[in-house]
């Protein structure tokens, strides 16, 4: 068995992957990439992490399939009544063709989200189950991209403490070229 079996036959979790709650908040954060990509590759602990996290949430992330999408939904079939419909292959064309290519956890976290609405009577209809679904997964699928573009990225060599001295000094420098005062260049005028 590898890291990434789980027990049941389901497929491995967020959880299974064993993020540190430092990679994850940067992995999955609504920042800019490039910034999260740079902060992780400033830690040399955090690029190691990101590195070997790869193949985990390319597995997470990876679609959940047809048959996954009738396994999550059948549950729903139940509590919602859908009666002789759901014996039907035209039934759950749409849903598998809608729901096949997300992630298996967003899918199973958007059905519990469905059904946990004061308002939800009905059996879900494919789009709003796929919105909620895609809400979820942006996240897992964000935080793929930004471990691979991590994993390709080598990491940064900290500052030592003259060469944080020295750059502060240069920034300090054009800095004074901008300020206004005695002796700083005058403002155009329009």
């Amino acid at each position: 068995m590898n890291d990434l079996t789980t027990t049941g036959g389901k497929p491995p979790s967020l959880t299974d992957c064993r993020l540190s709650t430092e990679l994850w908040t940067l992995l999955s954060s609504e920042a800019p990439a490039e910034l999260e990509v740079e902060a992780i590759c400033k830690v040399p602990a955090l690029h190691a992490e990101a590195k070997v996290s790869v193949p985990r949430l390319a597995a997470v992330a990876a679609p959940c399939g047809a048959d996954a999408v009738r396994a999550l939904l059948q549950p729903l079939v139940l509590v919602y009544g859908v009666g002789e419909a759901a014996r039907s292959p035209a039934f759950w064309k749409i849903y598998r063709e809608q729901l096949a290519g997300l992630p298996y956890e967003a899918l199973e976290q958007a059905v519990n989200d469905y059904a946990g609405q004061p308002g939800a009577e009905f059996f879900p209809k494919p789009g709003p189950l796929k919105a909620l679904a895609t809400s979820r997964a942006i996240p897992i699928l964000k935080a793929l991209s930004r471990a691979k573009r991590v994993a390709q990225s080598a990491p940064m060599k900290p500052f030592t403490p003259a060469e944080t001295a020295q750059r502060r000094a240069e920034v300090a420098a054009l800095m004074s070229k901008f300020k206004i005062g005695p002796g700083a260049p005058a403002a155009r005028q329009p």
